[in-house]
């Protein structure tokens, strides 16, 4: 995420944890993490410098498993399933409605038996309309979506509220996610802003839609703060910003 955002503040990053680095065994990942999250302790402990010792974690990992000769997926603990089970992302969706009808229609063509559609419409600033009308346009869109596709396909729905400068409230949230109970939703990504955990936790106790978010949480830390509070169906940590592949394990 630091990359899409602030792509000029990784390069100084990694020249000071570089100097963590050289010189040690690679293969003794934990040990460098440790070290390299102590040295910016103070200062270090989530953000742009988190998501840097994000990469350099994945590249020691990535390093381990070719000095081994065996895939990285041996190191974390050999394969879990034979098969693993995708969705398609549309990320935003596209106006007209009729349009993103289409949309899914050809992800199911394609084989894929889930999908995840943006709240909200491409080119429609977050927070533009009522809350009587944002429900209004989500219902409109999911009871088309759930009407195009068969009952086995799992539709899922992303708010986007973690990175818009007019989030909704929890009273529009919770309107969202009660509209959506109908349509079965899989889960409703990111319904709230981040720094609203209490939020999150209350829209579980509220709806029977399945609540996700996570993606852009700063390692185990914060995500300890929503699991106390029971905020989440799903979680979603970014191996590539949480602090890579040793502070996800």
């Amino acid at each position: 995420l630091t990359a899409y955002h602030a792509p000029e503040t990784i390069p100084p990053l990694v020249d000071f944890y570089k100097k963590e680095l050289l010189g040690e065994n690679p293969l003794r990942i934990s040990q460098l993490w440790r070290k390299m999250f102590s040295a910016s302790l103070f200062w270090g402990r989530s953000g742009a410098a988190l998501s840097v010792i994000s990469a350099l974690d994945n590249a020691l990992w990535d390093l381990k498993a070719k000095s081994l000769g065996v895939p990285l997926y041996e190191l974390l603990g050999g394969l879990a399933n034979d098969k693993i089970r995708v969705y398609a992302t549309g990320a935003s969706c596209v106006q007209p409605l009729a349009r993103t009808v289409e949309v899914v229609k050809q992800y199911v063509k394609e084989g894929f038996t889930a999908f995840k559609l943006a709240t909200g419409y491409l080119g429609q600033p977050y927070g533009s309309l009522s809350m009587d009308a944002t429900v209004a346009q989500e219902v409109e869109k999911f009871a088309a979506m759930r009407q195009a596709v068969e009952p086995h396909i799992d539709i899922l729905i992303d708010g986007h509220q973690g990175a818009v400068t007019r989030p909704w409230s929890r009273k529009t949230a919770l309107q969202v996610a009660r509209a959506m109970e109908p349509h079965r939703i899989l889960f409703f990504e990111e319904p709230l802003p981040y720094n609203d955990p209490e939020g999150y936790a209350l829209l579980r106790q509220e709806t029977s839609t399945p609540i996700a978010g996570g993606e852009s949480l700063l390692g185990f830390y914060d995500f300890a703060n929503y699991f106390r509070l029971h905020a989440l169906d799903v979680a979603q940590p970014d191996v590539g910003y949480h602090g890579g592949i040793t502070e996800i394990l």
